[in-house]
């Protein structure tokens, strides 16, 4: 067992009947889902997005001076390339779509390709809800496709914390040869694979390590931990936390796509309240799995800033092999609330064109920009 400070939940020997009892409480909870959680669910989201509106002038003010673009600007592009965007989205709020919608639209003013999208909060277990958000994307972009993620809970309402997707668009669209899954079920990354070369495959992950366990909303409720942490029971793992086995999943998920070392990979993430000295943190992906920032290494910006409005530190990133550095035209951060409305950072990077070729050694080389939709 790994002693992981409060990343590890200890158990005692005189204490382990006990916790295989709350254990079991805990899993008939969710499984059985009674009328109370039902029904409050969607009332505990309400009383959060009031509870939002209220601070809102507040947190406006008090967040105003760390609120500007950090790196490249979102508002021009180069001919031709592939831009990837990534978000938290805090709820797209289903069942009504009118944000997955705004989403799309903005999407297409900013001329997206690839959109990872976590916190999603959608149940893409019912078969109706999922086709709802399918055609959406597709009325807006006929060549596209969308791939999500969700816990296995049973739940019967549209509402469900956690979940991530990743939408493709356009002729990027034609471009997919393979769909990247959590093959546990634990709703933790979504991930599609693009055939760019004949040898070589870009694999853009989109992923959410769930909060630490203080900031869960109750054992009671459907929260991302506990449905994480219920899964994680059922395979044996009561010892772990949730945060932990994040980290020790998705590198055996990344180094299994990079068998092939001239693959390249995105890992989009929400590290939520990254911390260096973790020993199954942010670090250690990046050195397992070979990844590195290229926000730092482009911009050299070694100053923290928030990436959520409630924050003070980066903790929304993208990340790639180092094999993608030189095909990337742009990275950077976008204003709070200025594109998307969400409580984070959106992040962006665009791919040169020159990825596509079967060459991919030579650097790539600078076309002309062209505009976007948007007057700022």
């Amino acid at each position: 067992m790994n002693n992981d400070n409060n990343d590890t939940i200890s158990m005692t020997r005189q204490g382990t009947h006990n916790n295989y009892n709350n254990n079991i409480n805990i899993i008939n909870l969710i499984r059985n889902n009674t009328h109370t959680n039902e029904n409050n669910d969607e009332e505990q989201f309400s009383q959060h997005e009031n509870n939002n509106e209220t601070n809102e002038e507040d947190e406006i003010f008090s967040h105003e001076l760390k609120n500007e673009e950090r790196g490249d600007s979102i508002y021009t592009k180069y001919t031709n390339c592939m831009r990837f965007v990534y978000t938290n989205a805090n709820s797209l709020r289903a069942p009504k779509t009118d944000k997955w919608k705004a989403y799309l639209e903005a999407a297409d003013e900013i001329k997206v390709d690839v959109l990872g999208i976590n916190e999603t909060c959608i149940n893409m277990g019912l078969k109706n809800t999922r086709q709802q958000f399918q055609q959406i994307l597709t009325k807006k972009f006929k060549n596209s496709s969308i791939s999500v993620s969700i816990t296995k809970t049973k739940h019967k309402r549209a509402y469900l914390p956690g979940g991530t997707m990743i939408a493709t668009m356009n002729k990027w669209n034609s471009k997919i040869c393979g769909e990247i899954i959590d093959k546990h079920k634990m709703g933790r990354w979504s991930g599609t694979s693009y055939q760019v070369t004949k040898e070589r495959k870009l694999h853009i992950i989109t992923a959410c390590r769930v909060c630490p366990e203080n900031s869960s909303n109750g054992l009671g409720s459907l929260s991302t931990y506990v449905q994480q942490k219920i899964m994680m029971i059922e395979r044996g793992l009561e010892h772990t936390s949730p945060r932990t086995q994040f980290t020790i999943d998705i590198i055996d998920m990344i180094r299994s796509l990079r068998i092939r070392t001239t693959d390249y990979v995105i890992l989009a993430l929400d590290a939520n309240n990254p911390n260096y000295n973790e020993p199954y943190g942010l670090q250690k992906i990046k050195t397992d799995c070979d990844l590195i920032d290229p926000y730092i290494h482009i911009h050299h910006d070694h100053e923290d800033f928030p990436t959520q409005q409630r924050g003070s530190k980066r903790i929304d990133y993208i990340l790639c092999s180092p094999n993608l550095l030189p095909f990337i035209e742009k990275i950077g951060y976008i204003k709070f609330n200025e594109i998307f409305d969400t409580d984070h950072r959106p992040v962006f990077c665009d791919l040169s064109e020159r990825i596509l070729e079967n060459n991919c050694d030579i650097q790539p080389k600078k076309v002309r920009l062209v505009g976007t939709n948007s007057t700022n």
